[in-house]
């Protein structure tokens, strides 16, 4: 985009914020919304536990797509319920 068609559309931004009613926007031609609400910092913070997630993730072989929960149903709950009858067992001895 040009100079002129910035200016064109930080006009029609004004003009449509210009009163107190709630407006709606609507994005076209490929334009895509950010939420511009988070300051800098929160905004890395959330780049950093989106990359330590798949850090974690990478190192333990956890799959990111639509595996997932099937990962968890056969890899992870069997290691949590031996786990359980484990500290039953111990518990109630």
């Amino acid at each position: 985009m040009g100079t002129e068609e910035l200016a064109r559309i930080r006009s029609a931004w004004r003009n449509l914020y210009a009163n107190s009613q709630e407006n709606m926007i609507v994005l076209n031609d490929g334009l895509e919304f950010k939420d511009a609400g988070a300051t800098s910092v929160e905004m890395q913070l959330n780049e950093n536990k989106k990359s330590t997630t798949e850090a974690i993730r990478d190192i333990f072989g956890i799959p990111n797509d639509g595996n997932y929960e099937k990962f968890i149903k056969q890899a992870i709950m069997p290691i949590l319920t031996a786990f359980e009858c484990a500290l039953n067992k111990a518990a109630f001895r």
